[in-house]
């Protein structure tokens, strides 16, 4: 098991994505996105800690969920101190389907957890090609982690 480090910076390289970065990316888009004054970013091999500017839980996410299953209660515990040592209490845990142990999300109810309402993540798919934009726009699809950095701070 290896100590949560606390970082400032994002922790995935600029190159091309690939299958393994889009997963990571998807489970886990606040590890590329800026950080903030005020804001925390704690990464280790079990989660991914972010926490916003602000004791919300849509502000603050614990992400890509890697747990042993007898080590679930020691995270879900861990992670609670580790927000609380700043200042935040209240947290979103977004179980991704690739998150491990599975049923996951029913050992967190057990814990007292439950789902949020309305959900906090809505997903879309884009079904067909969208249309031209318009003149003076370039649109082009992002195909490295600084296209997505571009993309966060102009959606940001």
């Amino acid at each position: 098991m290896s100590a949560p480090r606390e970082s400032m910076l994002p922790v995935m390289g600029g190159g091309p994505l690939d299958g393994e970065a889009v997963l990571r990316l998807a489970e886990a888009p606040s590890v590329d996105e800026p950080i903030r004054e005020g804001e925390r970013l704690i990464v280790t091999d079990r989660y991914v800690l972010f926490l916003g500017q602000g004791d919300d839980p849509a502000f603050n996410v614990v992400q890509r969920l890697r747990l042993a299953p007898d080590a679930v209660l020691d995270a879900v515990e861990e992670v609670r101190a580790l927000a609380a040592q700043h200042g935040r209490r209240a947290l979103t845990w977004e179980v991704a389907s690739s998150a491990t142990p599975s049923g996951l999300a029913d050992r967190l109810r057990s814990f007292g957890m439950s789902p949020a309402e309305p959900p906090r993540a809505v997903v879309m798919a884009l079904l067909e090609p969208p249309p031209r934009a318009p003149a003076g726009i370039a649109v082009s699809r992002v195909e490295t982690v600084g296209d997505f950095r571009t993309f966060v701070s102009i959606t940001h």
